[in-house]
């Protein structure tokens, strides 16, 4: 925490900062300091133990709680340590104005002291990785790749190498939309029109019935989602409600709530029903879109419908498929070895730093 240290002064004033920066995300960092930092927990922090503060082990993590909030603190000094809590907005608002109540003044790490301590940060969500080509991601990460370029920013910046340093940024940034992936799945809607197959599609990708399927339009009223990885990379697949005209409001919900999915899609497939055609495309949102005519194994389809000609029934044109889905979320895979941001607060704080230099 030498950094923390370093702009908050040599423990006078007592100070709590979110060191995780800003964003969310599954923990949240905060450093505490100042000279009665120890004696102003006791009393906050409730370790599971039942020891008193002052009796815990230095630089060892210990368990506790913090009202209704389980945390852990690490202990550097009796002036300075770190509280990890979940990464929610309200855990972190409750400790933070405990702490203020008592005296402590917040502070907004700088958007560069944002970015250190990325090895730690990518052991923990190298702990989440679902796939292999993520946790190989994270393991560059873990292994200093990231912080060394960091490191090489921070130098740029201090040397006023401004040009350098939006190169350099420019690089990290071009990997963040991956990054931001290797724990937290793409999303990927299949909508279309009612019974053109898309439960069956779905079905066919996992492996397994996870979707209803029945030929029966508006069998899927609901959301249906399931994880899953495609070409190594983590994915979240979700069945909508078909698209028709209805009466029904329970139907009429679902096909709201398959817009709404729509929308928040990082891809959407659009699933055509090779055998009847005039039910037309959608018009998407500015997303990445792909159109899939479904129903390929029946005789006499339509020749002018353009997309992706596949049959879920029998599985037809379903490597193609995925290959065009791997691509579309990952055009081109990182080098080994690559600084890739893999955090929201990291990708925030480069923006910021590159908004900063442009604005200077």
């Amino acid at each position: 925490m030498a950094h923390f240290e370093q702009w908050c002064g040599p423990y006078k004033e007592p100070t709590v900062c979110e060191l995780t920066g800003q964003g969310r995300g599954a923990i949240c960092v905060l450093g505490i300091i100042g000279e009665a930092a120890l004696q102003t927990l006791q009393g906050m922090f409730d370790p599971v133990n039942g020891k008193a503060l002052a009796e815990l082990p230095r630089r060892k993590p210990v368990y506790g709680r913090w009202g209704a909030e389980d945390v852990i603190i690490c202990i550097h000094g009796d002036h300075e340590l770190e509280l990890h809590c979940h990464g929610g907005v309200f855990a972190k608002q409750k400790i933070i104005a405990d702490l203020q109540n008592k005296g402590f003044a917040f502070r907004e790490l700088p958007a560069s002291d944002q970015l250190k301590e990325s090895s730690a940060a990518a052991r923990i969500e190298l702990a989440k990785a679902s796939t292999r080509k993520s946790a190989a991601v994270l393991t560059w990460q873990v292994e200093g790749a990231l912080e060394r370029e960091l490191m090489a920013l921070e130098k740029d910046l201090a040397e006023e190498k401004l040009t350098l340093a939006q190169d350099r940024i420019a690089g990290l940034l071009q990997w963040a939309e991956l990054g931001l992936h290797l724990t937290r799945p793409w999303k990927i809607a299949i909508a279309g029109a009612a019974n053109a197959g898309k439960s069956s599609l779905i079905n066919r990708i996992v492996g397994y019935s996870r979707s209803i399927v029945f030929d029966q339009p508006g069998t899927t009223r609901d959301l249906v989602t399931v994880e899953t990885a495609i070409d190594g990379w983590p994915v979240k697949l979700i069945d909508t409600a078909g698209l028709r005209a209805s009466d029904d409001q329970i139907e009429k919900q679902g096909m709201a709530l398959a817009e709404q999915a729509v929308h928040q899609a990082d891809l959407l497939i659009e699933v055509v029903d090779g055998s009847a055609p005039a039910q037309g495309l959608l018009n998407p949102p500015e997303i990445q879109h792909l159109v899939v005519i479904n129903k390929c194994d029946i005789d006499r389809q339509p020749t002018d419908l353009k997309g992706i000609r596949i049959s879920a029934l029998r599985g037809d044109g379903i490597e193609e498929l995925l290959a065009k889905i791997s691509n579309r979320l990952v055009p081109a895979m990182p080098p080994i070895g690559t600084a890739v941001p893999f955090l929201p607060c990291q990708v925030d704080a480069l923006r910021r730093i590159r908004n900063e230099i442009t604005t200077a």
